[in-house]
């Protein structure tokens, strides 16, 4: 009795292992082949708050700041709030600001910020809701930034600070 308790428990273990090892496995996996698919500017289509079409084959060279943000979200308020005042954009830096939130919830973002009197950001966005399917799944906000070629220096996911920002992009120039 006791020797199969023991091989029964053995089993389960050993099965759940394999199941936890696997899980991981694929997972790393999928990370590697979403940053492969981004590791150089991937091909996208977003509105312009005029509704006409940005597309990322107007963007020829970087460095290049990707935000992809919802306009309730205070992490993207502080991190977008924190970029305009670095005046990034001044140093030949282009930023643009990607969201899948309705238009007049982010025009008011923008306003409230304020952002919508500078010419700095490209405010894009996503009404089809094909950001995740091109750049893969991942937090708000989500900080994509690339170099002079645009190729992938780092994904930043979550809150970051302008001073990480500035570190990566010079460092990659």
């Amino acid at each position: 009795m006791k020797r199969i308790t023991l091989v029964t428990v053995a089993s389960v273990f050993i099965v759940s292992l394999s199941f936890l090892v696997g899980s991981t496995i694929n997972k790393v996996n999928a990370k590697k082949l979403r940053l492969e698919k981004i590791e150089k500017l991937p091909s996208f289509t977003f509105l312009s708050l005029d509704y006409i079409s940005y597309s990322s084959s107007e963007i020829l060279h970087g460095p290049l700041i990707l935000v992809h943000f919802h306009p309730e979200c205070e992490h993207c308020r502080y991190e977008i709030s924190e970029l305009s005042k670095s005046k990034l954009s001044e140093s030949g830096i282009k930023i643009i600001l990607i969201s899948s939130a309705n238009i007049v919830a982010v025009k008011q973002f923008l306003i409230e910020l304020p952002l919508s009197k500078t010419n700095d950001f490209i405010t894009l966005l996503d009404t089809a809701y094909t950001f995740e399917e091109i750049f893969g799944r991942g937090v708000i906000p989500t900080t994509y930034l690339y170099d002079k070629d645009l190729h992938l220096i780092k994904v930043l996911s979550g809150e970051c600070k302008i001073e990480t920002i500035h570190k990566l992009i010079n460092e990659s120039r």
